[in-house]
């Protein structure tokens, strides 16, 4: 039976270190969980991703990314780069054999590229509502709603903390900027073959379904199916989104498990 442990501390490198929580079970894959943008691993996917994979002997590792939550960090200075780089070292450093890698919002960014950077560990995907490459966007579209006070800030180059329909986010121009280094290339084919799974709510109203719906022709997987639902919204966190993102994983481990044998 798998069992959780207390929350603990991964380095990253120098004094950059991120919390996390994992998971031990006896079963295969490895499930890691992405959270999106200022979400930490104390949300309501995440603790419920704990909950299955100890009911399913399946190990977990949820995390927190630099800044955010209980890992150190400061979101005045860090970059985009620094949550890619800590994606991939929980997956190095704090799991063993296939992953399934489920990541929402954000973390469906992020969870791409770590993708590309290691096929080889990560054996499928479950993106919920993935943000991918949307931080220029997001930081112009706040910027013109700003006042002149906050604008100046930006202008500065300076961190603005505001208050957001999920609780409180930053914009910072250099963050933006700097952001693009990390873009998936959506002008050719993304070239993933393991088996990927988006889901996305018709009423989302921060990432149109529309842009999950283009997204599935740009992997170079034939395993990649679509999950729309007409009522979610983009946190995917009542209970019947939770059912479904559960059920859509229990479809996929089988075969993951099965290929490792």
């Amino acid at each position: 039976m798998a069992s959780p442990v207390d929350s603990a501390f991964l380095n990253i490198t120098g004094d950059r270190k991120v919390a996390y929580r994992k998971t031990n079970g006896s079963s295969s894959p490895t499930i890691v969980f992405a959270p999106g943008f200022m979400s930490n691993m104390r949300g309501r996917k995440a603790t419920t991703l704990q909950k299955f994979c100890i009911d399913n002997d399946l190990s977990y590792v949820r995390f927190d990314y630099e800044g955010i939550g209980e890992s150190p960090g400061d979101v005045k200075t860090l970059h985009l780069r620094n949550w890619v780089e800590d994606l991939r070292h929980v997956i190095e450093k704090l799991t063993s054999g296939p992953v399934l890698l489920v990541g929402s919002s954000l973390g469906g960014w992020m969870s791409i590229r770590v993708a590309l950077q290691m096929p080889e560990r990560i054996q499928g995907m479950v993106l919920i509502a993935p943000a991918l490459n949307f931080f220029i966007e997001k930081y112009h579209l706040i910027y013109n709603g700003v006042s002149d006070d906050e604008r100046a800030i930006l202008d500065r180059g300076e961190c603005l903390m505001l208050n957001g329909p999920y609780g409180e986010i930053f914009i910072r121009k250099e963050y933006s900027d700097q952001s693009q280094e990390e873009h998936v290339d959506l002008s050719k084919p993304i070239p993933l073959k393991m088996p990927i799974r988006l889901i996305h709510g018709m009423q989302d109203p921060d990432v149109p379904y529309k842009r999950s719906l283009n997204l599935i022709s740009q992997f170079e997987s034939d395993d990649v199916d679509f999950i729309l639902r007409k009522c979610g919204e983009h946190q995917m966190s009542e209970e019947t989104d939770l059912e479904l993102i559960l059920t859509t994983i229990k479809l996929l481990i089988s075969p993951i498990s099965l290929s490792k044998l």
